[in-house]
């Protein structure tokens, strides 16, 4: 009973309060008052991380085809 009462509750009362914190323009003001080095810095971090992913699934992928490659020409002779 008393969780029926307290998801009620937030059914109710939560939609309202997420709608006022507006997240978006929170992170929109706090990117703006960050210096401009800061911020190319943190995107050149993220942008590190996800460049070395990409170029370990492009050598697997480059070793993949390397190998069907070879394997295709050994059974062609």
């Amino acid at each position: 009973m008393v969780y029926r009462q307290v998801a009620d509750l937030l059914e109710r009362e939560a939609p309202p309060l997420i709608d006022a914190l507006d997240v978006a323009r929170m992170v929109e003001e706090k990117i703006n008052t960050l210096d401009i080095l800061a911020v190319e810095g943190l995107l050149l971090a993220i942008m590190q991380k996800h460049f070395l992913y990409i170029n370990l699934f492009g050598a697997l992928l480059g070793f993949v085809m390397g190998s069907f490659n070879v394997l295709l020409m050994g059974l062609g002779r």
